[in-house]
């Protein structure tokens, strides 16, 4: 028999006590529409809506058996899932947006935490709402601009790994002409890799990073359709 020997909340949290499975208050249903109001492309409801939905609210509780990872559920195509800041801590708690002080809309002033919307159940597909800032953006890209050595910003290739004889199996083929570089050192970079860790819940290991990929396309520039798996 499978044997759970996790069970976690919806929104992320590994289940420890009891009180984690008390329903979402009014409060908390209210901020969480309004994160997705202010973050989300997806519909809310409206208020004729909402008691019905209010009282659907009861908290969600997802096993895990032994041995495997926790995998974010597929609920519908557009729902939006508020994810625990005690899993993923907010990437915005430190930014300050210049436009807020002239047009304040969020008016809680909250650090708004990661949404992931449900895109498609198969293959298991999320748009990641907040993940990081404008600014982490535009560090990323000034680390690939400045990088050197084989980090550096240059021609993206196919394959990967190295042959029997020790030559690298990667080679540049005329269906990716993009440009990419390497980050694993940067402060950015480190912020995503660690955030990426949280989000999937899983512990973070250097035996399984595998450097974030800055990938540039030019006008003109490409990549064909092609799988990505592991045999």
């Amino acid at each position: 028999p499978v044997i759970a020997t996790r069970a976690y909340r919806e929104d992320g949290e590994l289940i420890t006590t009891f009180d984690q499975l008390l329903p979402l208050t009014m409060e908390e249903y209210h901020q969480h529409q309004h994160y997705i109001a202010t973050t989300s492309t997806t519909t809310t409801t409206t208020p004729a809506e909402e008691e019905p939905l209010v009282s659907s609210l009861r908290r969600r509780v997802y096993l895990v058996a032994e041995g495997l990872e926790f995998v974010w559920p597929f609920v519908k195509v557009g729902h939006p899932q508020v994810v625990s800041t005690n899993v993923v801590p907010s990437a915005y708690t430190n930014y300050h947006n210049p436009q807020d002080d002239q047009n304040n809309n969020d008016k809680t002033n909250i650090p708004p935490p990661i949404i992931l919307e449900s895109m498609s159940d198969k293959p298991r597909v999320f748009r990641i709402h907040n993940f990081h800032t404008p600014t982490e953006s535009t560090d990323l890209i000034a680390a690939a601009l400045n990088a050197t050595g084989d980090q550096r910003l240059k021609r993206s290739t196919v394959g990967s790994g190295t042959k029997e004889d020790g030559s690298k199996v990667a080679y540049e083929e005329g269906g990716r002409t993009s440009d990419n570089a390497w980050d694993m050192s940067s402060p950015s970079a480190k912020a995503t890799i660690r955030r990426s860790f949280q989000l999937t819940n899983m512990k973070e290991d250097n035996g399984k990073v595998d450097g974030l990929q800055i990938v540039r396309y030019q006008p003109g520039q490409g990549y064909n359709t092609h799988p990505d798996y592991f045999t």
